[in-house]
């Protein structure tokens, strides 16, 4: 779906339908729900009301002079000439609006040019109080080795001395992620009978995991060594999931997890790893690509792995030096 195709309103009601109609499909507390349609109906009325020609042109500056609208409309309603929106509120509503943007950026389809539009670094440029035209090329980042090693480690230890469930669940996702290479929404939507084990030719066992809620809208399977989530897997069989669960589940295995809430916890993962300017989920797709490319050196190899549709979409990671890298893949 493209980003933009009519008038700048029609091109907000129709990505906010979309947006709330998944995350009722995602089960989505109700009242979670209003909140992120309500601002977002108040955006797409301040989008109607602004002189825009594309909502690409939505930047940094603009989401601020969205606030300060909000601010004024309930000054209006309220009397109350000095109100202001407390930092909380504002974090929250800056939150709401990041979700949506990165939910346009994950189903809009490629530029021409193989880039992905993107408004992540608008919302980088708010925390800086100050604004800059839209940047359209993809910023890739991505985990040093080191990093890995800490996020690792972290997840490996929470297991073995809290073993919780959530401690499996999120660590799951993570190298899913991280060593499969998978999307988020591919992530999400994985049911443990979409996992079979076989061994390889020099008798290591590999997991292929099924993928049928992908962005091509096409069945794709994707190879990963078992002894990446050996932990996890076991975990999965111990508490006999049903080939019809979803294994980034709540405790009950009959609920998948909130991407709002799956990227906040990440976010505390990453901190508590000691990994303090990294975020996001997209971010360990990026290094499982770099690290494959580091390690194979092959660009239509790692476009099969991470299923792209145009080598164009790969070759961004071919620019990245592999210097940065650091140590290479054992």
């Amino acid at each position: 779906m493209k980003i933009c195709t009519r008038k700048p309103v029609y091109d907000m009601e129709k990505w906010i339908t979309h947006y709330v109609k998944d995350m009722r499909r995602d089960e989505m507390a109700e009242n979670t729900i209003t909140l992120y349609q309500r601002l977002l109906e108040h955006l797409k009325t301040f989008v109607d009301l602004s002189d825009i020609k594309s909502i690409k042109e939505i930047d940094a500056e603009y989401i601020l002079r969205f606030l300060e609208w909000m601010e004024g409309r309930h000054a209006e309603k309220t009397g109350n000439d000095r109100f202001i929106y407390t930092n909380s509120t504002k974090m929250i509503y800056l939150l709401i609006l990041r979700t949506f943007f990165d939910y346009i950026e994950e189903k809009a389809e490629l530029e021409e040019d193989g880039s992905q539009f993107t408004f992540s670094y608008e919302f980088k440029e708010i925390t800086k109080k100050r604004g800059r035209k839209a940047k359209k090329k993809r910023e890739i980042k991505h985990l040093s080795y080191d990093e890995i090693d800490k996020l690792i480690s972290y997840l490996d230890t929470e297991i073995e001395f809290r073993g919780r469930h959530y401690d499996y669940i999120y660590s799951l996702a993570i190298k899913l992620m991280l060593y499969a290479g998978l999307r988020v929404s591919e992530c999400l939507s994985l049911k443990f009978g979409d996992l079979s084990i076989y061994r390889s030719k020099e008798g290591e066992e590999i997991i292929e995991i099924r993928l049928e809620d992908t962005k091509s809208g096409t069945e794709q399977y994707v190879p990963m060594k078992l002894s990446h989530i050996k932990e996890e897997y076991q975990y999965l069989l111990a508490k006999e999931v049903g080939r019809d669960q979803y294994i980034v589940s709540n405790k009950r295995f009959d609920s998948k997890l909130d991407r709002s809430n799956l990227y906040v916890k990440v976010n505390m993962i990453y901190l508590k790893a000691g990994i303090v300017d990294k975020k996001g989920l997209h971010i360990l797709r990026h290094t499982s690509a770099m690290m494959l490319l580091d390690k194979v050196g092959d660009i239509t190899y790692v476009k099969e792995l991470l299923r792209h549709s145009n080598i164009t979409t790969t070759m961004v990671y071919v620019h990245r030096s592999v210097k940065q890298l650091g140590e290479r893949v054992v």
